[in-house]
C-alpha cells in the first residue's frame, strides 16, 4: 500500500463520506433539515472535502442516505 500526496490544502473542510449523498448534505436550519448542494474535492479514507455549499458554522446530519423526517426535528449534537 502506498499513499501519494498530490496536493495539500491548509484548513480543508472535511465531512464523513456518509454525510454526503448525491452531491448534497442535510443542513440544520432552526429545527428543520434542509438539503444543501455541495461541491466536492478530494475523497480519502471515508472522508470527503467540501469546497462550496456549506460553511464551517453549519451543522449537518451525519447520514445523508436516509432523508430526515419532515417537520421539526429533535436534535442532539455530538462533538467528535
Amino acid at each position: 500500500e502506498a499513499n501519494i500526496i498530490t496536493a495539500a490544502r491548509q484548513n480543508a473542510m472535511l465531512l464523513p463520506a456518509s454525510a454526503v449523498s448525491g452531491g448534497k448534505v442535510w443542513k440544520i436550519v432552526g429545527s428543520k433539515a434542509v438539503a444543501a448542494a455541495v461541491s466536492l474535492g478530494a475523497k480519502r479514507s471515508g472522508w470527503v472535502e467540501i469546497l462550496t455549499g456549506i460553511s464551517r458554522q453549519d451543522t449537518v446530519l451525519r447520514n445523508a442516505a436516509t432523508p430526515p423526517p419532515s417537520g421539526d426535528l429533535r436534535i442532539t449534537l455530538v462533538k467528535q
